[in-house]
């Protein structure tokens, strides 16, 4: 069951007589509301195009199952698909689909021209996300915490799920776009820098467009309001309030979680097994993990990603804020393309992989297997491990996220992160330092009980230590000719064992972590 909480009668607005459902949300009774359980209200102020069904086949039959129906449930699921067509259709997505026209046209090229043409590709072949009651036809699925937690323990795995929980919402602390502008400001004096994805780089092969930028000349660019120079796109901001993971994430998700915490008690022993000034470093590198899972990321309206996975095989959440605290929700726009693959058999997402493999940011998928999901403050999505995916920024956007690794589902995220360390073309993100002692504390997991981790059949305890040995093998690789202790050895830095490439396979390991033949 969907919460009546989310529930809204004046989300949707159908136009007159071209559709004889336009009067479908009147089915159900608004009265089933309770008081103080407050909908996220959409302003239509700011979307002036409506929706006719007749232009949608499968909001017209989405509408006879309603009127069939007389249920809320169906009620619901009609009125959030007709909310994704009409963001599809919005004013501000249009601007956008031109400037990235005009963009490709810039020379020399730059980064953004160069990404300009994804964006061009998925607003002409794309195709506005739609949910539905029947979770194999549904594009992702929707509902509240509760909902989230049943999928959890009892779905596939391979959804993704838009949460939309006022209830929850109002639990978080709060922010905004002009709070983070303001806090930017109130540091601009300081010797402080950010990663800053410069789109308006001249264009080099091989080359990342990501650097640290002094956040005084961050500020400035930010103040530039127009389309004279490409957005910017600030990563990797510190996240350090509490209460941002929905709870049914960090009830039932939390091995990475304990991942860290292992990879922290590495670093611990470490510590007393050595001795001096390295030791200290050693311990202070211990959580780097951490840093990444929990995060913030603030766009200028324009910015997009290339399509990418995520590097470690997470589910990803992020929550869109408000750019202003009280203003309707619809003010912020962002557009989540990625490649729908739950619906395909094995060997059509194969054939996804291996062309996303070979051409890289290149990438053009099917338009059959393209979705859009739009989000608005107030939106919380849920991304399984292993989506291709390529967000657009509309408005300029502040979301809050992060990852989470769910036991049952580790095979999944394993598989994700095998593709991504052995493709890493098709990831935007570095391998984490503590890769293996992550693995090690997994494959602990898997030889403890192995189906709880998703591993059942005769080979798949055999899958994941190939899995894990591929993995642990691209990830740091040190090039020690002597000591791993002495030479300050980059593995040892990192607080983990050497792996199967480090050395060259010649020199006697003494990192204090072990080394991989110690752990086979």
């Amino acid at each position: 069951m969907l919460s009546s909480a989310l529930y809204d009668p004046t989300a949707v607005v159908i136009d007159g007589p071209r559709s004889r459902a336009s009067s479908c949300s009147s089915t159900v009774d608004p009265t089933t509301v309770k008081a103080d359980e407050k909908p996220l209200i959409l302003d239509q102020s700011a979307l002036s195009k409506r929706i006719h069904i007749d232009d949608c086949p499968i909001l017209r039959a989405f509408s006879l199952a309603v009127r069939a129906g007389q249920h809320l449930n169906r009620q619901l699921l009609f009125d959030i698909n007709c909310e994704q067509q009409k963001h599809w259709r919005d004013p501000r997505v249009q601007r956008q689909g031109e400037w990235f026209k005009s963009a490709q046209l810039t020379v020399p090229p730059t980064y953004y021209s160069t990404l300009s043409p994804i964006g061009t590709y998925i607003l002409d072949q794309g195709r506005p996300a739609q949910t539905s009651h029947d979770v194999h036809d549904a594009d992702f699925l929707v509902g509240n915490c509760k909902d989230l937690e049943r999928w959890l323990l009892n779905g596939t795995g391979d959804k993704l799920f838009l949460l939309r929980d006022s209830e929850w919402l109002h639990t978080r602390p709060v922010t905004s776009g002009s709070t983070m502008l303001q806090e930017l400001q109130a540091n601009g004096q300081k010797e402080l820098h950010i990663e800053v994805q410069q789109l308006e780089k001249i264009f080099q092969p091989n080359k990342n467009s990501v650097e640290a930028f002094p956040i005084h000349e961050v500020i400035k660019s930010w103040s530039i309001r127009d389309q004279s120079k490409p957005p910017l796109n600030l990563l990797s901001l510190k996240c350090i309030d509490d209460g941002t993971v929905p709870w049914p994430l960090a009830k039932h998700c939390n091995l990475l979680n304990q991942a860290a915490a292992f990879s922290a008690s590495t670093a611990h022993s470490a510590f007393y097994a050595t001795a001096g000034k390295q030791s200290m470093e050693v311990l202070s590198k211990a959580v780097d993990l951490q840093s990444c899972m929990h995060f913030q990321i603030f766009g200028q309206a324009g910015a997009i990603s290339s399509w990418h996975m995520d590097a470690i095989g997470p589910y990803t959440y992020i929550t869109l804020e408000p750019n202003v605290v009280g203003q309707p929700a619809d003010h912020v726009l962002k557009l989540w393309a990625y490649v729908r693959t739950d619906n395909l058999t094995e060997e059509e997402r194969d054939k996804v992989r291996a062309d996303f493999k070979r051409h890289g940011e290149g990438f053009r998928p099917n338009p059959q297997h393209l979705r859009v999901i739009s989000l608005v403050a107030g939106d919380t999505l849920i991304m399984p491990p292993g989506t291709i995916h390529a967000p657009i920024t509309i408005t300029d956007c502040l979301f809050r996220g992060g990852m989470v690794m769910q036991k049952k589902e580790m095979r999944r995220s394993i598989r994700a992160w095998r593709y991504c360390s052995e493709n890493g073309h098709c990831t935007n993100e570095d391998q984490p330092r503590q890769t293996r002692s992550i693995l090690d504390f997994f494959r602990m997991q898997v030889k403890a009980d192995p189906v709880a981790c998703g591993y059942i059949g005769k080979d798949a305890a055999a899958e994941f230590d190939e899995d894990w040995r591929k993995i642990a093998g691209e990830s740091l690789v040190c090039r020690c000719k002597g000591s791993c202790y002495k030479r300050r050895c980059g593995c040892f830095n990192s607080t983990q064992r050497c792996g199967s490439k480090c050395h060259g396979g010649t020199a006697k390991c003494d990192n204090p972590h072990g080394c991989e033949a110690g752990v086979l």
